[in-house]
């Protein structure tokens, strides 16, 4: 399955990264994949980046997407070593 990103969303998400090393860099995508799939209830096999306004119009599920809040809370459990 895929999940999905808004643009904006996904540029936050790279700011994030580039901060990190290597091995958190890992961390935080397997982190983030993870909640993605614990969301949607399936594993994930890629994340698309889509325009803000496409999401409504390619029929994509609200579950279907990675939100901020994911971003923020695979972060902060990077950071912290978790």
């Amino acid at each position: 399955m895929a999940m999905y990103i808004s643009q904006s969303d996904y540029d936050y998400f790279e700011q994030l990264l580039n901060g990190l090393g290597e091995a958190e860099q890992l961390k935080f995508l397997a982190l983030l994949k993870q909640a993605g799939s614990d969301q949607a209830g399936e594993d994930i096999a890629m994340i698309r980046v889509v325009d803000e306004i496409l999401p409504d119009k390619q029929g994509i599920e609200p579950q279907e997407m990675i939100t901020v809040t994911m971003i923020k809370k695979a972060y902060k459990a990077t950071k912290e070593g978790k």
